[in-house]
Protein backbone atom coordinates (compact mmCIF):
# COMPACT_ATOMS: atom_id res chain seq x y z
CA UNK A 1 0.00 0.00 0.00
CA UNK A 2 1.30 3.34 -0.76
CA UNK A 3 1.96 5.83 2.25
CA UNK A 4 0.16 8.64 1.50
CA UNK A 5 1.78 12.58 2.93
CA UNK A 6 -0.08 14.18 6.07
CA UNK A 7 -1.62 17.30 5.87
CA UNK A 8 0.88 19.99 5.53
CA UNK A 9 3.62 18.28 3.75
CA UNK A 10 4.65 21.02 1.02
CA UNK A 11 3.41 19.68 -2.31
CA UNK A 12 0.80 17.50 -1.46
CA UNK A 13 -1.95 17.17 -3.81
CA UNK A 14 -5.64 17.43 -2.07
CA UNK A 15 -7.37 17.31 -5.43
CA UNK A 16 -5.71 14.28 -6.24
CA UNK A 17 -6.89 12.82 -2.84
CA UNK A 18 -10.04 13.71 -2.49
CA UNK A 19 -10.66 12.17 -6.22
CA UNK A 20 -9.58 9.06 -5.05
CA UNK A 21 -11.50 9.45 -2.11
CA UNK A 22 -14.52 11.69 -3.34
CA UNK A 23 -16.75 10.25 -0.08
CA UNK A 24 -14.77 11.41 2.67
CA UNK A 25 -12.00 13.92 1.13
CA UNK A 26 -11.00 16.50 3.67
CA UNK A 27 -14.85 16.59 5.31
CA UNK A 28 -14.36 16.70 9.11
CA UNK A 29 -16.52 13.72 10.72
CA UNK A 30 -19.53 15.44 11.22
CA UNK A 31 -20.63 12.68 14.52
CA UNK A 32 -17.57 14.02 16.31
CA UNK A 33 -18.15 17.64 15.02
CA UNK A 34 -22.00 17.41 16.17
CA UNK A 35 -21.09 16.65 20.16
CA UNK A 36 -17.47 18.49 20.12
CA UNK A 37 -17.99 21.67 17.69
CA UNK A 38 -14.47 22.70 17.48
CA UNK A 39 -12.89 19.57 16.95
CA UNK A 40 -11.49 18.77 13.46
CA UNK A 41 -11.45 15.32 13.14
CA UNK A 42 -11.06 13.87 9.37
CA UNK A 43 -10.99 10.08 10.49
CA UNK A 44 -14.65 8.63 9.31
CA UNK A 45 -14.29 5.28 10.84
CA UNK A 46 -16.61 3.81 13.47
CA UNK A 47 -14.59 4.06 16.47
CA UNK A 48 -13.63 8.31 15.74
CA UNK A 49 -15.65 9.07 18.65
CA UNK A 50 -14.51 7.16 20.52
CA UNK A 51 -10.66 7.78 20.19
CA UNK A 52 -11.12 11.16 19.69
CA UNK A 53 -12.59 11.20 23.77
CA UNK A 54 -9.79 9.10 24.65
CA UNK A 55 -7.73 11.92 23.29
CA UNK A 56 -9.13 14.58 25.36
CA UNK A 57 -8.84 12.69 28.47
CA UNK A 58 -5.27 12.10 28.28
CA UNK A 59 -4.02 14.49 25.72
CA UNK A 60 -0.89 14.41 23.62
CA UNK A 61 2.33 16.15 25.05
CA UNK A 62 3.71 18.74 23.14
CA UNK A 63 7.27 18.28 22.22
CA UNK A 64 7.76 21.98 24.63
CA UNK A 65 6.28 20.43 27.31
CA UNK A 66 8.13 19.46 30.37
CA UNK A 67 7.35 17.34 33.69
CA UNK A 68 6.78 19.50 36.55
CA UNK A 69 5.46 22.59 34.45
CA UNK A 70 3.33 25.51 36.50
CA UNK A 71 1.24 26.99 33.77
CA UNK A 72 -0.92 30.14 33.86
CA UNK A 73 -5.03 29.60 33.42
CA UNK A 74 -6.67 31.56 31.50
CA UNK A 75 -9.95 30.73 31.50
CA UNK A 76 -12.07 28.46 33.81
CA UNK A 77 -15.99 28.03 32.75
CA UNK A 78 -18.34 25.18 34.33
CA UNK A 79 -19.14 22.18 32.51
CA UNK A 80 -21.21 20.55 34.64
CA UNK A 81 -22.26 20.29 38.19
CA UNK A 82 -19.16 19.00 39.04
CA UNK A 83 -16.65 19.60 36.73
CA UNK A 84 -14.89 22.88 34.95
CA UNK A 85 -12.90 23.75 32.13
CA UNK A 86 -9.59 24.49 32.64
CA UNK A 87 -8.08 26.42 29.43
CA UNK A 88 -3.89 27.61 30.09
CA UNK A 89 -2.02 30.25 28.67
CA UNK A 90 -0.10 27.61 25.83
CA UNK A 91 -3.91 26.56 24.63
CA UNK A 92 -3.86 23.27 26.37
CA UNK A 93 -7.97 22.56 27.66
CA UNK A 94 -9.24 20.11 29.75
CA UNK A 95 -12.25 19.21 31.45
CA UNK A 96 -11.38 18.47 35.20
CA UNK A 97 -13.52 17.00 37.65
CA UNK A 98 -13.52 19.58 40.92
CA UNK A 99 -14.52 16.52 43.61
CA UNK A 100 -10.28 15.60 42.87
CA UNK A 101 -9.50 18.88 43.70
CA UNK A 102 -11.29 19.66 47.06
CA UNK A 103 -8.85 21.38 48.68
CA UNK A 104 -8.30 23.92 45.76
CA UNK A 105 -11.86 23.90 45.72
CA UNK A 106 -12.26 24.91 48.94
CA UNK A 107 -9.30 27.43 49.08
CA UNK A 108 -10.94 29.27 45.88
CA UNK A 109 -14.29 29.34 47.66
CA UNK A 110 -16.04 27.12 44.59
CA UNK A 111 -18.62 24.73 45.41
CA UNK A 112 -16.96 21.53 43.63
CA UNK A 113 -20.21 19.73 44.15
CA UNK A 114 -22.59 22.87 42.06
CA UNK A 115 -20.08 24.48 39.64
CA UNK A 116 -22.91 25.24 37.02
CA UNK A 117 -24.18 27.25 39.65
CA UNK A 118 -21.20 29.47 39.80
CA UNK A 119 -21.37 32.63 38.04
CA UNK A 120 -18.74 33.09 35.23
CA UNK A 121 -17.88 36.64 36.81
CA UNK A 122 -16.95 34.93 40.03
CA UNK A 123 -14.48 32.67 37.73
CA UNK A 124 -13.09 35.28 35.71
CA UNK A 125 -12.10 37.05 38.89
CA UNK A 126 -10.20 34.54 40.61
CA UNK A 127 -8.60 34.03 37.00
CA UNK A 128 -7.32 37.39 37.38
CA UNK A 129 -5.73 37.37 40.28
CA UNK A 130 -3.51 34.31 39.28
CA UNK A 131 -4.31 30.23 38.98
CA UNK A 132 -1.71 27.90 38.20
CA UNK A 133 -1.93 24.31 37.31
CA UNK A 134 0.95 21.87 37.41
CA UNK A 135 1.46 19.60 34.72
CA UNK A 136 2.72 15.98 35.35
CA UNK A 137 3.70 13.85 32.60
CA UNK A 138 3.97 10.15 32.20
CA UNK A 139 4.85 8.55 28.62
CA UNK A 140 2.24 10.67 26.10
CA UNK A 141 -0.12 11.52 28.55
CA UNK A 142 -0.94 14.71 30.72
CA UNK A 143 -2.46 15.07 33.98
CA UNK A 144 -3.44 18.53 35.08
CA UNK A 145 -3.25 19.31 39.26
CA UNK A 146 -4.26 22.20 40.21
CA UNK A 147 -3.48 22.45 43.85
CA UNK A 148 0.05 22.16 42.90
CA UNK A 149 0.17 24.48 41.00
CA UNK A 150 -1.33 26.90 43.66
CA UNK A 151 0.99 25.59 46.04
CA UNK A 152 4.23 26.62 43.93
CA UNK A 153 2.26 29.98 43.53
CA UNK A 154 1.99 30.61 47.01
CA UNK A 155 5.10 29.67 48.16
CA UNK A 156 6.81 31.93 45.47
CA UNK A 157 4.86 34.38 47.44
CA UNK A 158 5.78 33.57 50.45
CA UNK A 159 9.82 33.67 49.81
CA UNK A 160 9.17 37.37 48.55
CA UNK A 161 7.22 38.54 51.60
CA UNK A 162 9.99 37.45 54.14
CA UNK A 163 11.95 40.88 52.54
CA UNK A 164 9.25 42.98 51.55
CA UNK A 165 6.09 42.15 53.94
CA UNK A 166 2.95 43.79 52.06
CA UNK A 167 0.32 40.89 52.22
CA UNK A 168 -1.54 39.28 55.66
CA UNK A 169 -2.91 36.02 55.70
CA UNK A 170 -5.02 34.01 57.90
CA UNK A 171 -3.66 30.93 59.58
CA UNK A 172 -5.81 28.34 60.73
CA UNK A 173 -4.30 26.76 63.86
CA UNK A 174 -4.34 23.19 63.48
CA UNK A 175 -1.89 21.75 66.49
CA UNK A 176 0.18 22.59 68.71
CA UNK A 177 3.87 21.54 69.92
CA UNK A 178 6.50 22.35 72.47
CA UNK A 179 7.66 25.68 70.53
CA UNK A 180 3.90 27.18 69.37
CA UNK A 181 1.89 25.69 66.85
CA UNK A 182 1.65 24.05 63.25
CA UNK A 183 -0.99 25.72 61.26
CA UNK A 184 -2.01 25.96 57.87
CA UNK A 185 -1.95 29.04 55.88
CA UNK A 186 -3.34 29.45 52.02
CA UNK A 187 -3.74 25.75 52.28
CA UNK A 188 0.46 25.32 53.00
CA UNK A 189 1.68 23.98 56.29
CA UNK A 190 3.13 26.75 58.26
CA UNK A 191 5.11 26.57 61.66
CA UNK A 192 3.65 29.85 64.43
CA UNK A 193 6.48 29.68 67.54
CA UNK A 194 4.40 30.64 70.60
CA UNK A 195 6.51 34.27 71.23
CA UNK A 196 4.81 35.46 67.96
CA UNK A 197 1.58 34.03 68.11
CA UNK A 198 0.08 37.03 70.20
CA UNK A 199 0.64 40.58 71.24
CA UNK A 200 1.26 38.85 74.97
CA UNK A 201 2.00 36.13 76.62
CA UNK A 202 -0.18 33.20 75.90
CA UNK A 203 -2.19 31.90 79.08
CA UNK A 204 -3.22 28.46 77.60
CA UNK A 205 -1.96 27.63 74.55
CA UNK A 206 -4.68 24.92 73.79
CA UNK A 207 -7.25 27.68 73.78
CA UNK A 208 -5.73 28.60 70.36
CA UNK A 209 -6.84 25.35 69.07
CA UNK A 210 -8.71 25.84 65.62
CA UNK A 211 -8.81 29.28 65.93
CA UNK A 212 -8.33 31.67 62.61
CA UNK A 213 -6.00 34.41 63.17
CA UNK A 214 -3.94 36.61 60.93
CA UNK A 215 -0.10 36.64 60.23
CA UNK A 216 2.22 37.71 58.05
CA UNK A 217 5.52 35.54 56.59
CA UNK A 218 8.60 35.62 58.94
CA UNK A 219 11.30 33.49 57.69
CA UNK A 220 11.52 29.96 55.54
CA UNK A 221 13.49 27.17 57.36
CA UNK A 222 15.32 24.92 54.40
CA UNK A 223 16.39 22.26 56.45
CA UNK A 224 12.45 21.48 57.00
CA UNK A 225 11.15 23.07 53.78
CA UNK A 226 8.72 25.26 56.23
CA UNK A 227 7.51 28.57 56.52
CA UNK A 228 7.65 30.67 59.68
CA UNK A 229 4.31 32.98 59.93
CA UNK A 230 4.29 35.82 62.80
CA UNK A 231 1.15 37.21 64.26
CA UNK A 232 3.31 39.79 66.12
CA UNK A 233 4.26 40.97 63.05
CA UNK A 234 1.06 41.54 61.47
CA UNK A 235 0.25 43.67 64.29
CA UNK A 236 3.26 45.70 64.72
CA UNK A 237 2.69 46.32 60.64
CA UNK A 238 -0.92 47.77 60.86
CA UNK A 239 -0.47 49.54 64.61
CA UNK A 240 0.33 52.63 63.42
CA UNK A 241 -3.02 53.22 61.38
CA UNK A 242 -5.45 51.22 63.56
CA UNK A 243 -3.99 53.85 66.27
CA UNK A 244 -4.81 56.72 64.67
CA UNK A 245 -8.69 54.84 64.33
CA UNK A 246 -9.17 54.80 68.29
CA UNK A 247 -11.72 56.72 69.60
CA UNK A 248 -10.94 58.56 72.19
CA UNK A 249 -14.45 59.66 73.28
CA UNK A 250 -15.80 55.37 73.54
CA UNK A 251 -15.41 53.04 76.26
CA UNK A 252 -13.78 49.82 75.54
CA UNK A 253 -13.80 46.05 76.97
CA UNK A 254 -10.89 44.54 77.80
CA UNK A 255 -8.70 41.69 79.09
CA UNK A 256 -5.77 42.00 82.45
CA UNK A 257 -2.28 40.42 81.01
CA UNK A 258 -0.33 41.29 83.78
CA UNK A 259 -0.04 43.91 86.79
CA UNK A 260 3.04 46.17 87.90
CA UNK A 261 4.04 48.20 90.94
CA UNK A 262 2.54 51.51 88.93
CA UNK A 263 -0.42 49.95 87.20
CA UNK A 264 -2.12 46.75 85.19
CA UNK A 265 -1.32 45.94 81.21
CA UNK A 266 -4.17 45.29 79.45
CA UNK A 267 -4.93 43.77 76.55
CA UNK A 268 -8.19 44.87 73.95
CA UNK A 269 -9.29 44.62 70.20
CA UNK A 270 -7.24 41.83 69.91
CA UNK A 271 -4.13 44.00 69.06
CA UNK A 272 -3.62 46.45 71.21
CA UNK A 273 -2.07 46.42 74.97
CA UNK A 274 -2.41 49.25 77.49
CA UNK A 275 -1.19 50.62 80.43
CA UNK A 276 -3.98 51.58 83.30
CA UNK A 277 -1.67 53.44 85.72
CA UNK A 278 -2.24 53.80 89.55
CA UNK A 279 -3.60 56.95 88.75
CA UNK A 280 -6.23 56.82 86.95
CA UNK A 281 -7.98 53.50 88.45
CA UNK A 282 -11.22 54.46 90.36
CA UNK A 283 -11.48 54.10 93.76
CA UNK A 284 -12.92 50.74 93.71
CA UNK A 285 -10.19 49.71 91.66
CA UNK A 286 -7.64 50.72 93.09
CA UNK A 287 -8.23 49.06 96.44
CA UNK A 288 -8.52 45.96 94.42
CA UNK A 289 -5.10 46.64 92.56
CA UNK A 290 -3.38 47.60 96.22
CA UNK A 291 -4.83 44.09 97.30
CA UNK A 292 -3.67 41.84 94.47
CA UNK A 293 -6.94 40.79 93.59
CA UNK A 294 -6.83 40.59 90.09
CA UNK A 295 -5.71 37.73 88.08
CA UNK A 296 -4.31 37.96 84.03
CA UNK A 297 -7.66 36.89 82.04
CA UNK A 298 -10.31 39.23 84.60
CA UNK A 299 -12.30 41.45 82.12
CA UNK A 300 -12.00 45.38 82.80
CA UNK A 301 -13.37 48.35 80.92
CA UNK A 302 -11.50 51.77 80.43
CA UNK A 303 -11.40 55.03 78.47
CA UNK A 304 -7.85 55.74 76.19
CA UNK A 305 -6.61 58.67 77.86
CA UNK A 306 -3.83 59.34 75.27
CA UNK A 307 -1.10 57.88 72.81
CA UNK A 308 2.27 58.96 73.64
CA UNK A 309 5.30 60.07 71.37
CA UNK A 310 6.74 56.19 71.59
CA UNK A 311 3.38 54.91 70.87
CA UNK A 312 2.74 53.65 73.98
CA UNK A 313 -1.11 53.73 75.11
CA UNK A 314 -2.38 55.18 78.48
CA UNK A 315 -5.83 54.03 79.76
CA UNK A 316 -8.58 55.87 82.13
CA UNK A 317 -11.33 54.54 84.31
CA UNK A 318 -12.80 58.24 83.86
CA UNK A 319 -14.77 58.99 80.68
CA UNK A 320 -11.96 61.43 79.12
CA UNK A 321 -15.31 63.64 77.62
CA UNK A 322 -16.21 64.56 81.40
CA UNK A 323 -12.79 65.02 82.06
CA UNK A 324 -11.95 67.72 79.58
CA UNK A 325 -15.16 69.68 80.52
CA UNK A 326 -14.08 69.60 83.99
CA UNK A 327 -10.45 71.28 82.71
CA UNK A 328 -12.59 73.75 80.82
CA UNK A 329 -14.43 74.77 83.87
CA UNK A 330 -10.96 75.01 85.62
CA UNK A 331 -9.41 77.09 82.70
CA UNK A 332 -12.68 79.45 82.06
CA UNK A 333 -12.24 80.42 86.01
CA UNK A 334 -8.54 80.30 86.51
CA UNK A 335 -6.77 81.25 83.95
CA UNK A 336 -4.00 84.10 84.76
CA UNK A 337 -5.08 83.18 88.56
CA UNK A 338 -2.63 83.08 90.98
CA UNK A 339 -3.39 80.01 93.64
CA UNK A 340 -1.99 77.84 96.38
CA UNK A 341 -1.50 74.16 95.90
CA UNK A 342 0.37 71.17 97.40
CA UNK A 343 3.45 69.83 95.77
CA UNK A 344 1.97 66.03 95.29
CA UNK A 345 5.39 64.49 92.61
CA UNK A 346 8.61 65.67 91.84
CA UNK A 347 9.81 64.16 88.15
CA UNK A 348 12.71 64.94 85.83
CA UNK A 349 10.48 67.02 83.77
CA UNK A 350 9.06 69.36 86.50
CA UNK A 351 6.94 69.47 89.91
CA UNK A 352 3.03 68.01 90.08
CA UNK A 353 1.47 70.68 92.11
CA UNK A 354 -2.21 69.81 93.41
CA UNK A 355 -4.65 73.05 92.67
CA UNK A 356 -7.91 71.52 93.83
CA UNK A 357 -9.58 68.14 94.01
CA UNK A 358 -8.08 65.82 90.96
CA UNK A 359 -6.86 68.98 89.42
CA UNK A 360 -3.19 68.68 88.85
CA UNK A 361 -0.91 71.29 86.82
CA UNK A 362 2.65 71.26 86.31
CA UNK A 363 5.87 73.59 87.45
CA UNK A 364 8.44 72.71 84.79
CA UNK A 365 11.70 71.56 85.28
CA UNK A 366 12.74 75.47 82.91
CA UNK A 367 10.74 77.26 85.70
CA UNK A 368 12.25 76.28 88.94
CA UNK A 369 15.73 76.07 87.31
CA UNK A 370 15.34 80.03 86.54
CA UNK A 371 13.45 80.98 90.05
CA UNK A 372 16.20 78.98 91.50
CA UNK A 373 13.62 76.72 93.26
CA UNK A 374 13.49 73.15 95.11
CA UNK A 375 10.20 72.13 96.88
CA UNK A 376 9.58 68.57 98.48
CA UNK A 377 6.69 66.47 98.29
CA UNK A 378 4.02 68.11 100.99
CA UNK A 379 5.53 71.83 100.21
CA UNK A 380 2.38 74.05 99.98
CA UNK A 381 3.60 76.53 97.63
CA UNK A 382 1.89 79.56 95.25
CA UNK A 383 1.64 79.66 91.05
CA UNK A 384 -0.32 81.67 88.72
CA UNK A 385 -2.10 79.37 85.96
CA UNK A 386 -0.27 80.10 82.68
CA UNK A 387 -1.58 78.07 80.11
CA UNK A 388 -4.49 74.92 79.37
CA UNK A 389 -3.80 72.53 77.11
CA UNK A 390 -6.58 69.83 76.68
CA UNK A 391 -5.97 68.31 80.16
CA UNK A 392 -2.46 69.62 81.21
CA UNK A 393 -2.37 73.01 83.19
CA UNK A 394 1.03 74.80 83.16
CA UNK A 395 1.91 76.74 85.82
CA UNK A 396 4.62 79.16 87.06
CA UNK A 397 6.27 80.59 90.60
CA UNK A 398 5.31 84.01 91.16
CA UNK A 399 7.95 86.66 92.74
CA UNK A 400 8.48 86.39 96.69
CA UNK A 401 7.40 90.07 96.53
CA UNK A 402 4.05 89.19 95.14
CA UNK A 403 1.41 88.20 98.33
CA UNK A 404 -1.56 86.04 98.17
CA UNK A 405 -5.06 87.32 99.06
CA UNK A 406 -7.37 85.35 100.93
CA UNK A 407 -9.71 84.00 98.06
CA UNK A 408 -6.71 82.95 96.46
CA UNK A 409 -5.89 85.91 94.43
CA UNK A 410 -2.63 88.19 94.37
Amino acid sequence: MQNIPTEGVPGFDWDAYEASCPSKGRNYNKKVTDKYPDAKVRCHEDYALELYEMMMEYPVVPKDFNDGDVIPITSLSPVSNDSMKVELSNGLQFDMEMSREKKFSEIYGIDSEHCDEIEQSSLDSLVDEGMYVMISTKGNNIKPNLMKGHEVKVKSEFVEQINNPTAAYVAKILSRNKGGFMVEVQGINAFLPGGLAAANKIVDFNDYLEKEIPVMIEDYLKDTKTFIVSNKKYIQHILPSKMAEMDRAAMYNGTITGTAKYGIFVEFEEIFTGLLHYSKMTPDTRSKFKNREFRPGDPISFWIKEVTKDDRIILCEEDPAARLNQIDEFKEKNLGVTKQGRVVSIKPFGTLVKLEKDIIGLVSKKELKAKKKFFEVGDEIVVTVDDVQKDKIYLSLIDESEELHEDGNS
